[in-house]
């Protein structure tokens, strides 16, 4: 059995140990006059304890943070699909365009000849439909 902690381990330690202390730093007279403001103080002190060891986000803040890092694993994973149809075949390459109403495309090109067009709303979708024909169909256009 692992017993070492995890990241999760450590900030429920981290946590409970910022609440042990801002509860008994906490007036119990304060807690009797005014539980509402008491308890709102001793959140915010609990948040700026935690945020010296933990970062706090926000739900928003939370969601961009992995919708950044979503688009990041899907860019990686198209410049590899498209490094590998390139890889190798100096004849093959790519035009990248956008046309009068700002639409983006991609042109793919062999020896010449076009082998594929594509089109989207961004440069991104473009080539993701490309990177996506290309693993469909096993590394070919």
């Amino acid at each position: 059995m692992n017993t070492t902690p995890t990241a999760l381990d450590n900030q429920i330690r981290e946590l409970a140990a910022g609440l042990r202390d801002v509860i008994a730093e906490t007036d119990e007279g304060y807690l009797e006059r005014s539980p509402a403001e008491a308890v709102e103080d001793m959140a915010a002190r609990l948040l700026l304890r935690l945020s010296k060891s933990l970062t706090v986000l926000s739900l928003a803040q939370a969601a961009a943070l992995r919708i950044r890092a979503e688009r990041a694993e899907a860019a990686e994973r198209i410049l590899v699909i498209l490094t590998g149809w390139l890889d190798g075949h100096p004849e093959r390459h790519c035009i990248t365009g956008f046309d009068p109403d700002g639409k983006f495309y991609i042109i793919m090109r062999e020896s010449g000849t076009t082998r594929a067009f594509f089109q989207g709303v961004s440069v991104q979708d473009a080539y993701g439909q490309a990177a996506q024909t290309i693993g469909i169909n096993g590394g070919e256009l």
